[in-house]
């Protein structure tokens, strides 16, 4: 379990939201991330609500909501042997923690301090946020240098969080190390270099079933990207690809570079990530496996992600889904149900994003039509050789086998009440 994690947050006047209080329940599963989905139609403030619990963080989304003169409280929990030492105040928004900071200290000062000196202190935890927006194209490689860039500089900014430049660099940089090592007969150094890019060759594997892997190239000095075998370039990846990386890459290059306190695994590492629409770009297939990868990875997580998929929401079993809806002016958060990877997609479709209809609009309208129609016939206000309803049923039988067969099981069930066969 990761020992800190938000436990909730309540909305003042935030965007869409009057008044919103969000509780986001723990996982149940010991070996998964905790997954809390954001879903809704646009409008609803599924993007606010990930920036609202960003904003004790970070400087940009604080301010945004301070000159808006809106409030909230985002709380905190760390589940080691601190005790609450109270609240910290910072104009509009208040937020609980329990942890070691001094009663006098903010927490977005405290995190601000972190960011700017990682480079030199030991972390015990972390944030990061992605948009699925984010584009990966090629960087220059002028000689191999030490990143002096603090790890966690720009982690928590869906607009920002990705540098292309600066992971080409570090490719680059573990690469040069691992030969060196090897050079020197420390395979153990080595090995470590090489894991480092492994973790992040494997991770885009998985969810695209693609087999990936970096290149160090001489003449010039570049990185290259092998894709099933065929080198190409970072400008001439799928934008798919490009996105999966640009963030899955980031994510653990970060990772790999903070000075944490302890010595697990990447993997085992306390995160909270907030993940925006990263199934933008992805084909359904790819939607399907991107947080399932992401739950099994970072079992100590906390990760907070807003989508439109149905894909993503039916992909994993035992996340947290928070349907947002508009009543008149102002958005209302559904309580969270557990996701169950059993459920069909049409019966996601259905309860979580409130679409019933099957085909596409024209065919919906003619479906609404036979039903009118079958209900009079019912009624005995038309005759089953009605013309209009004979028509409609010869239209919608040739448009495809699915139809076919519902127009079919529909004119048994008139033909059982009625008596009579349609002709």
């Amino acid at each position: 379990m990761a020992l800190f994690r938000i436990t909730g947050i309540e909305l003042d006047y935030i965007g869409p939201f009057e008044k919103a209080v969000i509780n986001f329940p723990e996982k149940q599963d010991a070996d998964k991330a905790e997954i809390h989905i954001f879903t809704g139609e646009n409008g609803t403030g599924k993007t606010t609500l990930l920036e609202s619990l960003l904003a004790p963080m970070n400087e940009y989304y604080y301010n945004n909501r301070k000159q808006n003169g809106n409030s909230g409280i985002i709380v905190f929990e760390n589940n080691g042997s601190y005790n609450v030492l109270g609240n910290y105040m910072r104009d509009f928004f208040a937020f609980q923690m329990k942890h070691q900071l001094s009663s006098s200290q903010s927490f977005f000062t405290r995190y601000k301090h972190f960011i700017d000196n990682n480079l030199t202190m030991n972390l015990e935890m972390a944030f990061f946020a992605y948009s699925g927006y984010r584009r990966l194209s090629n960087a220059n490689i002028e000689s191999i240098r030490e990143l002096d860039v603090s790890p966690i500089q720009n982690a928590i900014n869906f607009n920002n969080s990705s540098n292309a430049q600066l992971l080409i660099q570090w490719i680059a940089n573990n690469k040069t190390k691992e030969a060196l090592a090897f050079r020197r007969n420390d395979e153990i150094a080595a090995k470590r270099y090489e894991d480092s890019i492994k973790k992040i060759e494997n991770a885009v594997s998985e969810i695209t079933s693609w087999q990936i892997q970096f290149e160090l190239e001489e003449n010039p000095l570049a990185v290259s990207i092998i894709v099933n075998g065929t080198k190409l370039s970072f400008d001439l990846l799928p934008d798919g690809l490009k996105s999966i990386i640009s963030w899955i890459a980031d994510l653990l290059m970060r990772i790999d570079r903070i000075k944490w306190a302890d010595e697990k695994d990447a993997f085992e590492k306390n995160l909270i990530l907030f993940l925006d629409e990263i199934d933008v770009h992805l084909h359904p297939a790819w939607q399907r496996k991107i947080l399932p990868v992401v739950q099994k990875l970072f079992k100590n997580s906390q990760i907070f992600v807003s989508t439109h998929s149905p894909f993503v929401v039916g992909s994993v079993d035992g996340a947290w889904v928070y349907k947002l809806e508009k009543r008149g002016n102002f958005t209302f958060v559904n309580e969270p149900v557990l996701s169950e990877d059993a459920k069909s997609y049409q019966t996601i479709l259905e309860e979580i994003f409130g679409i019933k209809e099957q085909f596409g609009e024209a065919v919906e309208k003619k479906l609404d039509e036979f039903y009118l129609l079958k209900d009079k016939i019912l009624k005995d206000e038309i005759s089953i050789e009605d013309a209009a309803f004979q028509a409609l049923v010869q239209k919608l039988s040739i448009q495809g086998v699915e139809l076919e067969s519902i127009i079919g099981m529909e004119l048994k069930q008139i033909n059982r009440l009625k008596g009579k066969a349609f002709a």
